[in-house]
């Protein structure tokens, strides 16, 4: 069976460049505020009010405002995630090397992200979402030859079954929360996960099977990317 891990970070890619690019020309003393829109978005949800004070106060378009401090809160999330432990600055400037961010902003970034790592780890722990994976794929062609609305005709359909496993712990593991323990924890839960399967079936005609299997080809070549196969290592 093949397992295919996407983060956000990969497949929001092009779009974080350009939100980086914004970030680049801030004046770095408003770095800190701008991180802390970020952080206050991923506890309680994105603060419209004061996106727009901020694209206000420096006479910006909201949309863009909004744009990076999205693009703030997925980086300071995919730190968060990628360890127990405060992420060193050698990684975090290897893994962000993509972004193109300036050496003010990536040092801004980082000296914040560093104060508010252990916050951002008990949020994670109480909203952690697991994405449904890959399982099995199978599919049957269906071909009708003839009815009283088709004559001479071959009208072909595929009949797919797409199957995905994700996996839901004990209630024993979900209440252990303590984080000197988690090293551990974490190697107790991949033992003791319990894997659910769900089908789905579904009806395309070629051309939409032939796109699906474009956008997956398409999907596996990316992750032979360099930039890509950073942020997986430092995410494991």
């Amino acid at each position: 069976n093949t397992t295919v891990t996407t983060m956000n970070l990969a497949a929001n890619f092009e779009a974080l460049q350009e939100d980086c690019a914004f970030i680049n020309q801030l004046e770095i003393k408003h770095l800190p505020r701008f991180c802390k829109i970020a952080l206050r978005s991923v506890i309680d949800g994105e603060d419209k009010d004061k996106i727009r004070s901020a694209a206000k106060s420096l006479n910006q378009d909201e949309d863009i405002v909004r744009n990076a401090v999205r693009a703030l809160a997925q980086i300071l999330t995919m730190l968060a995630s990628a360890s127990v432990y405060i992420v060193p600055q050698q990684v975090y400037k290897e893994t962000l090397v993509p972004m193109k961010l300036s050496n003010e902003a990536s040092d801004a970034i980082y000296e914040y992200y560093s104060t508010v790592h252990n916050v951002l780890r008990d949020v994670l722990r109480q909203f952690k979402i697991e994405t449904a994976r890959y399982h099995k794929f199978d599919w049957r062609l269906d071909i009708q030859i003839g009815s009283r609305a088709l004559h001479r005709r071959v009208d072909p359909v595929f009949l797919c079954e797409l199957q995905t496993a994700s996996s839901k712990r004990s209630k024993k593991d979900n209440d252990d929360s303590k984080e000197s323990d988690e090293n551990n924890q974490n190697n107790q839960n991949n033992q003791n996960d319990i894997k659910e399967f769900e089908k789905t079936l579904f009806e395309c005609n070629f051309a939409t099977l032939e796109n699906m299997i474009q956008q997956f080809e398409q999907a596996l070549r990316e992750t032979q990317q360099s930039w890509y196969r950073k942020v997986e290592r430092q995410t494991k």
